[in-house]
Parts: C-alpha cells; structure tokens; sequence
C-alpha cells in the first residue's frame, strides 16, 4: 500500500507516510482525548492498510470530521 492522501479544496491538507503522518497547514486542538482516539484509530488502520486500504481512508475522514 502507498501513502494516503486528503485534500480540501484541491490542496493535500494531510498524507500518510512511511514515517507517520504529514499535516499540512494548522492544527487546532480543543479536545486532546478526541485527538488521540482519532489517532489511535488511523493508527490501527494504517497497521492494517496492505489488505484494507478503503479502511485507513474512512478512518481518516472520520477524523477529520471528528474536529
């Protein structure tokens, strides 16, 4: 599996790499627990992301929408 990108307007806001996660642009937390049960989950997927690509996209467009 490659790296998972997200755009918003047509600019890559946030991309998976091998090293972790690159966010692009500001970050604003105002919930540390929702942040890391976002994170946690992405983490999960990505873990199982060779055989379940679909899953690590939905997880992170959950948490983004989580925000």
């Amino acid at each position: 599996a490659g790296a998972v990108e997200e755009y918003y307007n047509g600019v890559k806001k946030l991309e998976t790499t091998a090293a972790g996660i690159t966010v692009t642009g500001d970050v604003t937390a105002t919930n540390i627990t929702t942040i890391t049960t976002a994170l946690t989950a992405i983490k999960v997927a990505a873990e199982d992301a060779s055989t379940d690509l679909a899953g690590l996209k939905a997880a992170i467009a959950t948490a983004l929408d989580s925000f």
